[in-house]
């Protein structure tokens, strides 16, 4: 190793407490770790519950289209039938308009 190693311990210097050794670097990487792969899980589990709530959202809103869907046709075929009854109507008024009138004369 060459003669700067922050690794070995420097007899010619005071002995600091402070300066960080390889098995500290090493407990620090694997607390680092360990705190990485808990927010990794935790993050994993909202994505989940996130895909399972969304999925749920996209199917209910399938249902409530389908649900307007089929709403929209009922009244649509409301108005056709008021349309074709008051047409009736109109036609069944002016029939005996025409048969009033030829009385009349």
């Amino acid at each position: 190793m060459s003669g700067d190693d922050p690794t070995k311990d420097l007899s010619d210097e005071p002995k600091r407490t402070t300066q960080p050794t390889i098995t500290a670097v090493f407990k620090l990487v694997r607390e680092v770790k360990q705190g990485l792969d808990a927010t990794n899980a935790r993050l994993d589990e909202m994505d989940s519950r996130q895909t399972r709530e969304f999925a749920a959202l996209v199917a209910r809103l399938v249902e409530l289209s389908e649900e307007v869907k089929t709403r929209f046709t009922r009244l649509e075929d409301k108005i056709d039938r008021g349309s074709s009854h008051g047409e009736a109507e109109y036609h069944d008024l002016r029939r005996r308009i025409r048969e009033l009138e030829s009385k009349i004369s």
